[in-house]
């Protein structure tokens, strides 16, 4: 009996291609790859708080490997199993770094 397979490769986001429509490879734990028909690949988070479910963006996938996009949804399910919302938090930030 073969090994379960857990989430993307490399290979298959190399190879990610949206064919005339939004296409979204799942990594699991609320992880994906936004593939988009003109070429570009995000990484996004999908999570629920407060029951209102919510996507985050991660990042652009040329420049966050799967390693990294792993690391950075690993600490935004920290912050929402605390309760928060990561959005919500990044706003927070931003707005902190402004005053």
């Amino acid at each position: 009996m073969a090994g379960r397979r857990v989430g993307l490769t490399v290979k298959e986001i190399e190879n990610a291609r949206a064919d005339g429509a939004d296409r979204w490879l799942n990594d699991g734990g609320g992880l994906f790859l936004h593939v988009r028909p003109a070429g570009t690949k995000t990484w996004r988070l999908r999570y629920t708080v407060g029951g209102k479910r919510r996507i985050v963006d991660l990042g652009d996938a040329r420049l966050k490997s799967l390693m990294e996009a792993r690391q950075d949804a690993d600490q935004l399910r920290r912050v929402v199993d605390n309760g928060l919302d990561p959005i919500e938090e990044q706003r927070k930030a931003r707005e902190a770094a402004e005053a």
